[in-house]
């Protein structure tokens, strides 16, 4: 009798009907301890011991003479006999195989989040009474939450037993070694002397993360590798229930998602929320059940509310905390939206009026402040934190080292200087994209080398002038601005709404001047995709990952300083213009920051 299995339900659903005589127990209402008694009608709150559950299972297979065999099922496929599972190193076949084994998930993807919902419970009795028979406490915040969102169920069988458990919604699971003294001072304090009768232990996967489960003929996963778990609750077993239910009348290969998709992101919100202000997590469900009627809740955890009820019920709770989780977890889709908007905002100014182009530059120099400079002068920490843990000092020296030979190899062949940082560019910003919109490396390298080209060559007089004063004979070739249609027509094919966006916005630029242009694809896509991949890495704030920046970010800064302040006499002992010279620092900057970046990407790009 290792778990116990829980469900809201009406008494005239068929859940409760088909499952009458395993049902122990239920309740009509709920309480919070320090909040009244709130009544559940039209529901109850169904429980089922384990071992009722598991008996009955086997009375049936012994009913219809089934085999039941106790061993591991370490393989399930099909081959030209059909649909196959290796039990004990025996090669089973069936014509149907139900497959509940626990699934591993594909790797977690910003905003995609996995956490635990773990449980330690005592069955318990005691000489004084447990209050209301018929009332439940479903979530009891006055115990510890260690960093987590923690809270006490207890479930009254009858005056003197029940069941009181702690549960935790976090990254780590529970221990006994945490559990049992947060579980003894609770129950000691609202119950006085008490002796156990038994133990329950169990860890249910909160996550939107997607099981890794191929589908395969004649082979249903079930359960937890279905994807049948509620994200946000944990709660499964009446959502086991409705697909064995519609099983029954339409046989599938594999189980759908039985989730509505806004449901989803609404679950998506809350996990994201559970996982970075965990303390966050009372204060929602206790607004939720104090300030919604409890059947309404209901009707929400079970994705039966319509959409003006889901409004109402959001109202009901720390709602400036959902708009900023929003606008972080939707980030990635506004971003691309917001520059495709204001590109088309000053372009319809006049694309080479005064006010357009210093909007424009307030707006870029702003960009370089927060993330242009800021996520290569991060270089220093992704070595500090990656296994070789290189020390400062020999950090910046290997990092001038690089620089200086990039500036010795412009010296001595200003083209094959070039032509070696155009490859390396193409290499470092197709990564990063590639990455971002999980492309292949090959696919990564032409679309960086796609990039590069269309916006030198939607600018190629001005390009051109740059790169004859660095030696270059010869002109950079007219690139039409519907080049990127190729792109745009992948970017659908795989739905990616973020690349569409990217690719529209990008196709504005050629009406920019080019230093411009380049600037909006190198901070407004580049820097910032890089700066959220290293985000995600650190696992620190964005304020936290800006002071780490500002030491060599101001390095950065007094460089371009100096160069302003020395334009003039570079125009009048050059003929090299002043953005050529610039040019060639970048390329000194970038060389040492690509190296580190590549092995960043190559350590940590399966959880980005």
């Amino acid at each position: 009798n290792d778990r116990t299995f829980c469900f809201w339900a009406q008494p005239e659903e068929s859940i409760v009907t088909d499952l009458k005589d395993l049902i122990t127990r239920s309740w009509g209402s709920v309480t919070h301890h320090s909040e009244g008694i709130a009544s559940m009608l039209p529901f109850r709150y169904y429980y089922i011991k384990g071992i009722d559950l598991y008996n009955e299972s086997k009375a049936i297979c012994a009913a219809i003479a089934a085999n039941w065999t106790t061993g591991s099922a370490d393989e399930i496929g099909r081959d030209e006999g059909g649909s196959f599972v290796f039990v004990n190193d025996t090669r089973c076949r069936a014509a149907h195989i139900f497959d509940a084994r626990p699934p591993k998930y594909l790797p977690i993807k910003f905003p995609k989040v996995h956490l635990n919902q773990s449980f330690i419970g005592w069955f318990i009795s005691h000489e004084g009474q447990f209050g209301n028979e018929d009332t439940l406490t479903l979530m009891d915040f006055s115990v510890p939450q260690l960093d987590n969102t923690q809270f006490m169920y207890i479930l009254p069988f009858d005056k003197n037993t029940a069941l009181v458990e702690l549960t935790r919604f976090g990254d780590n699971q529970l221990s006994e070694e945490e559990a049992y003294p947060i579980l003894e001072e609770y129950i000691q304090t609202r119950f006085g002397e008490f002796t156990i009768l038994s133990t329950e232990e169990g860890n249910i996967p909160m996550t939107n993360v997607k099981p890794d489960v191929k589908e395969i003929q004649d082979v249903t996963a079930l359960g937890t590798r279905g994807g049948m778990i509620k994200p946000s609750t944990g709660y499964a077993f009446k959502r086991m229930y409705n697909f064995a239910e519609q099983w029954k009348t339409e046989p599938l290969s594999s189980s759908k998602n039985m989730a509505k998709e806004r449901f989803e992101w609404y679950d998506g919100l809350l996990l994201y929320i559970l996982s970075i202000w965990p303390h966050k997590g009372s204060q929602i469900f206790t607004q939720l059940f104090s300030r919604v009627p409890l059947a309404r809740v209901i009707l929400f955890l079970e994705e039966k509310t319509q959409l003006r009820q889901e409004v109402s019920i959001f109202s009901k709770l720390p709602i400036g905390l959902f708009i900023k989780t929003l606008f972080i977890t939707q980030f990635h889709l506004m971003r691309p939206l917001i520059i495709l908007l204001f590109l088309t905002i000053i372009l319809a100014i006049e694309p080479a009026s005064e006010v357009s182009i210093t909007i424009g530059w307030i707006v870029l120099i702003t960009g370089m402040i927060l993330v242009g400079f800021s996520h290569g002068a991060l270089d220093h920490v992704i070595e500090q934190k990656s296994k070789w843990n290189i020390h400062l000092l020999k950090f910046v020296a290997t990092y001038l080292a690089l620089m200086g030979l990039m500036g010795l190899l412009w010296w001595w062949s200003s083209p094959l200087a070039l032509l070696v940082f155009l490859l390396f560019s193409i290499w470092h910003f197709g990564q990063a994209d590639g990455v971002y919109w999980e492309m292949s490396p090959i696919v990564s390298l032409i679309w960086g080398g796609s990039v590069l080209l269309f916006i030198l060559g939607t600018h190629a007089q001005e390009c051109s002038e740059i790169l004859n004063t660095l030696g270059y004979l010869g002109t950079v070739p007219n690139i039409p601005v519907w080049y990127g249609l190729p792109w745009l027509g992948l970017a659908f094919w795989r739905r990616n709404l973020n690349w569409i966006l990217t690719i529209l916005w990008l196709a504005l630029t050629p009406y920019l001047p080019l230093v411009m242009a380049f600037g909006f694809y190198f901070i407004g896509q580049h820097s910032i995709v890089g700066w959220l991949h290293l985000k995600r890495s650190f696992k620190i704030s964005h304020v936290q990952m800006w002071m780490k920046a500002l030491p060599f970010q101001l390095g950065a800064w007094v460089f371009l300083a100096a160069f302003y302040f020395f334009n003039a006499q570079i125009s009048a002992l050059s003929s090299i213009s002043p953005w050529a010279v610039f040019f060639i620092f970048i390329s000194c900057v970038s060389w040492p920051h690509i190296m580190v970046m590549h092995r960043f990407y190559l350590k940590y790009t399966g959880n980005l």
